[in-house]
């Protein structure tokens, strides 16, 4: 009688554990999920943190593009005058 029992009990502890495993796996799975997201929220807030910084860094780069830009434009001009100024003076005669 008591073998009896024991063999109708077996496929409902079979089926315990394998929900107990079942479980397990969700748990690990869960938590590696938990993991996950925490991770992404720590990412997002890093990346929060560095825009002003590379906004900064973008505004900074141009101008510093715009400053090499007027400092060619300047010298263009200056090289231009110079060279309207060296051109325009009179050739001296030659003497003889």
């Amino acid at each position: 009688m008591l073998l009896r029992t024991v063999a109708k009990l077996q496929p409902l502890v079979a089926r315990h554990r394998k929900a107990m495993r079942g479980g397990l796996k969700f748990a690990t799975v869960s938590h590696s999920i938990y993991l996950l997201e925490t991770k992404f929220q720590v990412l997002l807030r890093t990346v929060a943190k560095l825009q002003p910084l590379v906004a900064r860094h973008r505004k900074a780069m141009r101008v510093v593009q715009e400053l090499v830009t007027a400092n060619h434009v300047v010298h263009l001009l200056e090289t231009s005058v110079s060279s309207d100024i060296v051109s325009s003076r009179p050739t001296p005669a030659p003497h003889s």
